[in-house]
């Protein structure tokens, strides 16, 4: 059930185009930052809900442009 959810998670991360890895390692900084715990509202990490400021800092870098000639 737990990997159901995550693959989710991550699927929707992916459409929005925010690198996994960059939410991964903000949410894996909060819970540091709170003794080794959740972070108590975790709304700021839902795909869903995450601000634009935040979307911004977790977006993949823009592909390059490509010479397909």
């Amino acid at each position: 059930m737990l990997a159901a959810m995550m693959f989710t998670i991550m699927q929707t991360l992916l459409m929005n185009q925010i690198s996994p890895r960059a939410w991964l390692a903000a949410y894996f900084d909060a819970c540091a930052e709170g003794g080794g715990r959740a972070p108590e509202n975790i709304d700021s990490f839902l795909p869903w809900r995450i601000c634009e400021q935040q979307r911004a800092a977790w977006r993949y870098p823009r592909p390059c442009a490509t010479n397909s000639s």
